[in-house]
């Protein structure tokens, strides 16, 4: 009853928090092992996929990634040239594991074999955050940033064939 009263007197003070909340919202992917492409990843009940999420997220999103083991035969190209975003200072892509334990969320490309462009996941694009994910198992480097402004926290690198998080510049 409060808040219905509370509803009815609002200003348009009110409505622009209320409007901006809802694009908060929009700013969030989520995604599972399971999830397809099809999905819209905007729930947790509806997750898309890691590639589909990589490939829409612009300045400000966030990339929730429920727990659960990513495999894949080829690794995940965040460049230019394919069209992903840039972040900003202000407003960085963040991919984080929902649970925050780098032990539940893991990628797995163990069935590539060893080649200085299987990587496991690449970073050409400035500020991106990769927080709490394992990677293992990678061709060559597990985590390779070749953009600027980028942090990598609290991730694990493992039984890569190459060193686990390597720094570098886009074309190397």
């Amino acid at each position: 009853d409060q808040t219905t009263t509370s509803s009815q007197s609002t200003s348009s003070d009110s409505n622009s928090s209320s409007s901006s909340s809802v694009q908060e919202e929009q700013k969030v992917f989520y995604v599972s092992p399971e999830g397809t492409a099809l999905n819209d990843g905007k729930s947790i009940d509806n997750p898309t996929s890691f590639r589909m999420a990589l490939i829409n997220a612009k300045p400000g999103y966030t990339i929730y990634l429920l727990d659960g083991l990513y495999k894949s035969s080829s690794g995940f190209k965040v460049n230019e040239v394919d069209g992903y975003s840039n972040g900003t200072a202000e407003e960085p892509i963040t991919v984080t594991s929902l649970s925050n334990d780098p032990y539940k969320v893991v990628f797995d490309f163990s069935s590539q074999s060893f080649f200085s462009s299987y990587r496991g996941i690449t970073i050409n694009r400035n500020y991106w955050h990769l927080k709490n994910i394992t990677v293992k198992g990678a061709g060559d480097n597990g985590i390779y940033i070749g953009g600027s402004h980028n942090i990598v926290e609290n991730c694990i690198t493992t039984e890569c064939k190459d060193t686990g998080l390597q720094l570098g510049r886009e074309n190397s």
